[in-house]
């Protein structure tokens, strides 16, 4: 048996926030959304956008 495809699903009370979240820190578009549902694209498809860079200033 071959693995095609993968994806979470993130069950949240606040779906406004972590649609925020995704859309902010890993600069996604929102493919579809309703009051109960967003769905963000498949990042595999654009391997570009997996890459994450985070600066953290300790000082």
């Amino acid at each position: 048996m071959r693995l095609e495809s993968f994806y979470p699903i993130i069950v949240t009370d606040h779906v406004g926030a972590c649609r925020d979240f995704y859309c902010r820190w890993f600069a996604m578009d929102v493919v579809f959304e309703s009051t109960w549902f967003v769905l963000l694209p498949d990042l595999m498809q654009d391997p570009d956008k997996v890459c994450v860079e985070i600066e953290c200033d300790i000082s």
